[in-house]
């Protein structure tokens, strides 16, 4: 194996608290942000705010939960920082899903936030509904594809960068393609990754 659990869950944590950071900072210094970003957060637009921190704390959260060996010694934690999670999850996907209908890029960018916001908001209710009924794979499996769409705020900013800072490529040709590319790939993923663990039960079972 190239990289550990452990090494990958670590990254994903540094990741994610570089992310949460500058979004952070962008109440400060609106500056470093993008141009619609900057003109948002100067205009005082309270979804831009209530976004941009809710997601924040959802992504370093979500890391967390990830844990097998916190969630394993400190369940009670566990339960309580999941709570959290997916109050901002709740929070951040109502914030973007208002800040979608005025995304730059035009229709296609629009549509792709807005997926994004409806199935985050979406699954993170399913992984609390799972778990209400004591269906804790169920709850394991939602949680997965909720947070699949979380880790969009650090593969958004991956992409912004390969794109715009290595390739300079015009922002309102990629950005489009970037709000369901930041995405649509990483629940493709997780999905691919509930049914290749199936098809391994399955294989186990039957032998």
């Amino acid at each position: 194996m190239l990289i550990s659990k452990r090494s990958l869950w670590f990254l994903m944590l540094l990741f994610a608290i570089g992310v949460s950071g500058y979004s952070i900072s962008l109440f400060f210094i609106p500056e470093m942000g993008a141009p619609f970003i900057k003109e948002r957060l100067q205009s005082g637009a309270v979804a831009t705010y209530i976004h941009l921190s809710s997601a924040g704390i959802a992504l370093t959260l979500g890391v967390v939960q990830m844990s097998t060996w916190l969630r394993s010694r400190y369940l009670k934690l566990h339960r309580f920082t999941g709570r959290l999670y997916l109050f901002a999850v709740l929070l951040g996907g109502l914030s973007g899903l208002q800040m979608a209908t005025i995304a730059q890029g035009g229709l296609l960018a629009k549509t792709g936030f807005g997926a994004l916001a409806l199935l985050w908001i979406y699954t993170g209710f399913m992984a609390f509904s799972t778990i209400r009924q004591g269906n804790v794979l169920g709850h394991r499996n939602w949680m997965m594809r909720n947070f699949s769409l979380t880790l969009a705020g650090i593969t958004l900013r991956i992409y912004l960068g390969i794109t715009l800072g290595a390739l300079q490529m015009d922002f309102m040709i990629v950005y489009p393609y970037i709000a369901w590319a930041c995405w649509l790939p990483n629940l493709l993923i997780a999905q691919l990754f509930f049914v290749s663990k199936k098809s391994v039960l399955t294989n186990r079972i039957r032998a």
